[in-house]
């Protein structure tokens, strides 16, 4: 403890000076003595809300190779990555409970070639919480979009991602993703210009 304490008096700065004193050097062994506590999910990733489906497939077409991708790393890690669904797009999906499809998505170039920026989902989309056994997630919700159809499509989605990621898969909620940018964003405000975060 002494040696901590040493090294963190000797790179603070000296009083009234601009001088940093050099930290002292301390021998580390090349092998611990002790092995350390093991870190869950250490390497995890975030999927664009609107590309889930493709790289997870669903429950009549999973994406194996996704799946043997993550257990591959789970392998190298001890735990498969954590996967967030969320980002941009998740601000821009609007449920649909009567849809019959995964996923409807309009590109509009002039606000972005990535993604689309008009975006439905029906029931089906939650399917591909299925197909990846042992690993969990972060699903984002949209807090984006502002009208009454958006507000219900968000309330009528609850209970399709909490039967999706129950038996242990959810990791976390997300609402909305970086709601700063909701009255600013280049592919299209999501909110009025006099819109704030308190708000």
């Amino acid at each position: 403890m002494a040696s901590l304490l040493h090294l963190l008096s000797a790179a603070s700065l000296c009083a009234g000076s601009a001088v940093i004193a050099r930290p002292s050097v301390i021998p580390v062994p090349g092998i611990p003595s002790t092995p350390g506590v093991p870190l869950e999910a250490f390497v995890s990733y975030s999927i664009e809300f609107s590309s889930f489906p493709d790289f997870a497939g669903n429950l009549s077409a999973p994406n194996v190779f996704s799946d043997n991708l993550l257990n591959n790393l789970g392998k190298i890690q001890g735990t498969k990555p954590h996967i967030r669904v969320g980002g941009n797009t998740q601000d821009y999906a609007v449920f649909n409970a009567s849809q019959d499809v995964t996923e409807i998505g309009i590109v509009d170039p002039a606000k972005s070639p990535d993604y689309p920026t008009t975006l439905t989902i029906g029931p089906s989309y939650f399917e591909s919480y299925q197909t990846w056994p042992g690993t969990k997630f972060i699903h984002g919700f949209n807090l984006g979009r502002n009208s009454t159809v958006a507000r219900q499509g968000l309330i009528d989605s609850v209970a399709y991602a909490c039967k999706a990621l129950e038996g242990g898969k959810l990791l976390h909620w997300e609402l909305g993703n970086e709601p700063d940018l909701f009255k600013t964003s280049s592919q299209g405000p999501v909110r009025p210009a006099n819109w704030t975060e308190q708000d």
